[in-house]
């Protein structure tokens, strides 16, 4: 999956999460949002070279 569908979907559960009218389905959403925040984070981790100091 590439970058832009990642941060997209993340966006979208962040406004589900706030929106969402019970308890469960908050949670729910932003259990995903968490979910795709550490595919972002991953992705970025292996994207940027890590430094030759």
């Amino acid at each position: 999956m590439d970058l832009d569908y990642l941060n997209r979907r993340h966006a979208d559960e962040v406004a589900r999460a706030a929106a969402a009218a019970s308890a469960p389905a908050r949670i729910a959403h932003q259990k995903l949002a968490r979910s795709y925040a550490a595919r972002i984070a991953a992705k970025m981790r292996v994207a940027t070279p890590a430094s030759a100091s």
